[in-house]
């Protein structure tokens, strides 16, 4: 463990350029200043997700922007909300992680004079327990869209900094806040298992334990199905009670009437294409991994749904006769 308390925005920048694959940010406060210098400060490949709490009267003093959104979208990344959120953490290809008071603001990264007095603690490897946590929060937060952004935005226009705001006023306008943004959006390829097979996921959760560090998949997949705190007794429990998380799924209740005819694996790559709400929609190419772990989910844990065949090189999947 090594703790930071001096040039903050520089130790993550170092954390940032070094990054290959992903970035998960959790921060409260997020300024549009400090998310120009970390955009740019990260490889073309590397994907940038942000967890904010945006509140409508810190938008609308400055203490948070709301054009931070813009700035990820317009760089290929992502804003999600989460209105509890009060940790600052920051997770570099979910292996490396920084955590402690700072938020992405000038004042909390130490690039302003009058910076706050903050620290930044570097934990490595990351415990298990946290690591699913950070997966926990990011599934239960809620992903900042156009539509979601305008509406926000048409209400942080109709105050200016110096409105003194009255108590019933702003609770009910945070009201309306949270009721516009907090749409839980099920159909987003975040919302698809991860591990390979439903018999690999068990075999990692039995063997999870403080010397063991976690794949980042298996910790999304615990956190998507809440198997956090769940125990089995042997493998056909937990295939059993993951069943029934999987299939109550929206996004898999609506794949599930789309089976209503024998289906080629193709036929599930463009349907998952055609319905996932990722913006910009991945290629079929890229959703080819994504639709195989789901393939072989439905495979496995819907063997009293469907009949599985394979004539020549075609995979077909149909309703159980």
């Amino acid at each position: 463990m090594k703790v930071h308390f001096a040039k903050l925005h520089e130790i993550l920048l170092f954390k940032l350029r070094a990054a290959v694959h992903c970035v998960t940010l959790y921060s409260p406060y997020i300024k549009k200043e400090v998310v120009e210098r970390l955009t740019s400060n990260v490889g073309a490949d590397v994907s940038i997700q942000m967890i904010c709490s945006w509140k409508i009267e810190d938008l609308v003093k400055g203490v948070s922007d709301i054009e931070v959104y813009t700035l990820l979208k317009e760089e290929g990344h992502h804003l999600f909300y989460c209105p509890s959120l009060h940790l600052k953490t920051y997770l570099f290809d979910d292996e490396h992680l920084l955590t402690g008071s700072a938020n992405l603001t000038s004042k909390g990264l130490g690039i302003c004079k009058d910076a706050n007095l903050e620290t930044l603690v570097e934990v490595d490897p990351i415990p298990n327990d946290y690591a699913i946590y950070l997966k926990k929060i990011l599934k239960n937060s809620f992903l900042i869209t156009d539509k979601i952004y305008n509406q926000i935005a048409e209400i942080v226009s109709g105050f200016s900094e110096k409105n003194d705001f009255d108590p019933t006023e702003l609770k009910e306008l945070e009201k309306n806040f949270r009721e516009v943004i907090m749409e839980k959006d099920y159909f987003l390829i975040s919302e698809l298992p991860m591990t390979n097979s439903p018999k690999e996921l068990y075999m990692e959760i039995l063997n999870i334990n403080d010397s063991s560090v976690v794949k980042p998949v298996v910790a999304h997949d615990i956190a998507l199905y809440s198997l956090g705190q769940q125990e089995w007794d042997n493998a056909e429990a937990f295939e059993s009670y993951l069943s029934g998380r999987f299939f109550s799924h929206p996004f898999i209740v609506k794949l599930c009437s789309f089976i209503d005819r024998p289906r080629r694996f193709g036929e599930f790559k463009e349907w998952v294409q055609t319905h996932c709400t990722n913006v910009p929609v991945p290629s079929r190419r890229e959703l080819t991994e994504n639709v195989q772990i789901l393939y072989g989910w439905l495979k496995t844990l819907g063997k009293d749904k469907f009949e599985y065949s394979r004539p020549g090189h075609t995979e077909i999947l149909e309703p159980k006769r």
